[in-house]
Formats: structure tokens, C-alpha cells, sequence
């Protein structure tokens, strides 16, 4: 049997602060693919402007 306890990380301030500055892009990136959502735009063109918004903050998509 799984000890959980065990497994079970306590963030400290400085990694809850890198959780949330990623919430934060996460949700500018669904704010800005939502804005373009419409007939006609394509996975590409969302894609495109998703991929911008996380250069923009130096950030990476965890599934490239």
C-alpha cells in the first residue's frame, strides 16, 4: 500500500509564486484563443497566437 503522506510536497512561497505567474500566462493564452474563436479561424492560426503569448513570457507549452 501507497504511504501518501510520503508523496504529499508542501510548496514553499517562492514555488507557489511560479504556480501562479503560470496561471496567470494560462489564462492570458485561453483570454487571447477565445477573443479569435470564430468561423473560419483555424487550429493553426490558434495555435500561432498561443504559441506568441507564451514567447511573450518566456514561456513553453508543456506538450511541444
Amino acid at each position: 500500500m501507497i504511504d501518501w503522506a510520503r508523496q504529499i510536497h508542501v510548496k514553499n512561497p517562492a514555488e507557489i509564486e511560479i504556480m501562479q505567474e503560470a496561471g496567470r500566462i494560462n489564462a492570458t493564452v485561453h483570454a487571447t484563443v477565445r477573443e479569435l474563436l470564430k468561423p473560419g479561424v483555424t487550429t493553426a492560426d490558434l495555435n500561432a497566437a498561443a504559441e506568441e503569448v507564451l514567447r511573450k513570457h518566456n514561456a513553453v507549452s508543456p506538450f511541444k
